[in-house]
C-alpha cells in the first residue's frame, strides 16, 4: 500500500507554511516601526513621512494620515483654555 502523503509533499508544505509565517511577521514588523516613527513626528508637530494617504477635515486643520496598517490624526489646536474647570461652582 502506498503512502497517501509523501515526506517530500509534507516537506514542501512546511516550507512554504514557514515562508509565509516569516513574510507576515515582517510585514507587522515594518508597520510597527513606521508607526512609531510617524507617530513621534506628529508629536512633534512635523509631517510623518511612511503614510500612503491623508485626508483633511473641514473644520481647518485636522488631518488624518493613513499608512500601512495604522492611522495617525493631527487634530486642530485651539489656543488659549476654552474648557471649563470642573471644581468652578458657578459652573
Amino acid at each position: 500500500m502506498e503512502k497517501l502523503v509523501s515526506t517530500k509533499n509534507v516537506k514542501i508544505v512546511f516550507n512554504v507554511l514557514l515562508i509565509l509565517i516569516i513574510i507576515f511577521s515582517m510585514l507587522i514588523c515594518v508597520s510597527l516601526v513606521t508607526y512609531n516613527i510617524d507617530k513621534q513626528r506628529a508629536l512633534n508637530g512635523e509631517t510623518p513621512k511612511f503614510i500612503i494617504s491623508k485626508n483633511g477635515m473641514n473644520d481647518g486643520g485636522t488631518v488624518m494620515y493613513y499608512g500601512f496598517g495604522y492611522q495617525i490624526i493631527t487634530w486642530k489646536q485651539f489656543p488659549g483654555n476654552y474648557g471649563y474647570p470642573l471644581d468652578d461652582p458657578e459652573f
